[in-house]
């Protein structure tokens, strides 16, 4: 339903495939079928139409609506917790996204001077600053991969730039952000 979905969106918007010059697409993290099901589509798409196609987590826009330098901390299944740290949107983060109990989580503490988290996390791991309310994920992952593209526009005709760009931003080098493992595994194989 996602790709007639998106087509409907598009005719609604009176937008046509070939005015578009970028995909951009949430990488999670989140539950392991929506991230695949959004992540294949978006590099489908990027693949057909050959443009770039950005991956933008919610982390990054929490780091974003924060203001980096910083630090989250968002609580997951009791006692565990995605934590990440941002210098600048630009760079690779200082602490790349995990997965971590509390123990873990307190070791990464001293790696930045600013940490933002939610409740439960506060209640676990003590006073820090709220995290951003996020109230349109999707303008933000927008916003993030506009300013990302903008730095690296080559000169050229629009064409150029995008197939430029495409290769820059390849749909093979997006990935869901799968932090946690799996929550059900097989413990051997069966009749044996």
């Amino acid at each position: 339903m996602l790709v007639p979905l998106v087509d409907q969106l598009m005719k609604q918007a009176g937008w046509l495939k070939a005015g578009l010059s970028a995909l951009v697409v949430g990488l999670g993290p989140g539950s392991f079928t929506g991230l695949r099901i959004g992540v294949v589509t978006a590099r489908t798409l990027a693949q057909a139409l050959n443009l770039p196609v950005l991956g933008i987590s919610t982390l990054e826009c929490l780091a974003w609506a924060a203001q980096p330098p910083v630090g989250l901390i968002v609580s997951q299944s009791q006692g565990h917790f995605f934590v990440a740290a941002y210098c600048d949107m630009d760079s690779l983060p200082v602490v790349s996204p995990v997965y971590l109990n509390a123990a873990k989580t307190r070791e990464t503490l001293p790696l930045m001077s600013r940490w933002v988290a939610d409740q439960a996390a506060m209640e676990t791991l003590g006073q820090m600053e709220p995290l951003p309310v996020l109230t349109n994920i999707a303008c933000c992952q927008a916003q993030i991969a506009w300013d990302r593209l903008s730095l690296k526009l080559p000169v050229g005709t629009i064409e150029e730039q995008i197939n430029v760009l495409a290769r820059e931003y390849h749909w093979s080098h997006v990935e869901p952000l799968y932090l946690r493992g799996p929550s059900v595994t097989v413990k051997g194989s069966y009749g044996h």
